[in-house]
């Protein structure tokens, strides 16, 4: 039996980018744009009328952003997972993305190389984040003296360094993934020295 289609909400501003993402989607096995929208305003009723799988989210939406708009989100449906998306590869941004309750973080150009493996991973509990944003991520905190890391959080974020997903380190280190995901959210609340300071 074949599994079911991964349902996919759309919110960007920019109609053309839109346009292409839905492209890419409909083209990707098992997922299906249920619907696209480029205001935001009209997010949270999209959500409630058309229930989806996963919200795609770009991050800069006119006089908003999307960790505001995911907040508001997971607040009407805690359950709900979004993913935000952003031509701004920043650390800063994934951060703020993360700590707002998004699943992920992506780039539009990851989006266009590997799309159906980034949301295979989501849709199996794990968080996903840019490479290239993610080693900014954990190469921001401070050494774990500065900051107390203790020695599983220092575990986890070497193993985010090498690019492995939180299911993925939940295996190799024997702990659950929920144990694995309240990891990763500290290490994200952790505060960031600036580098001279780290010295």
């Amino acid at each position: 039996m074949s599994k079911p289609e991964i349902t996919i909400g759309l919110v960007d501003d920019d109609p053309f980018a839109l346009q292409a993402l839905s492209a890419i989607l409909n083209s990707t096995p098992k997922c299906s744009v249920t619907w696209a929208i480029s205001n935001p305003a009209q997010t949270l009723e999209s959500c409630r009328r058309n229930p989806v799988d996963l919200v795609l989210l770009d991050y800069l939406l006119g006089e908003t952003t999307g960790d505001l708009i995911c907040k508001q989100i997971i607040q009407q449906n805690p359950q709900q997972k979004v993913v935000i998306i952003s031509s701004l590869e920043v650390a800063d941004v994934a951060r703020t993305a993360l700590l707002a309750g998004a699943r992920g973080f992506l780039s539009k150009s990851d989006i266009l190389k590997d799309l159906a493996s980034f949301i295979s991973v989501i849709m199996q509990e794990s968080v996903v984040v840019s490479h290239a944003v993610a080693q900014g991520l954990f190469h921001a905190i401070p050494a774990p003296s500065q900051i107390g890391l203790t020695k599983r959080e220092q575990q986890v974020s070497e193993l985010i360094l090498q690019g492995m997903s939180n299911r993925e380190i939940a295996e190799k280190m024997s702990y659950s993934l929920s144990t694995v995901k309240e990891t990763v959210t500290a290490l994200l609340e952790k505060p960031i020295l600036p580098r001279e300071q780290q010295r």
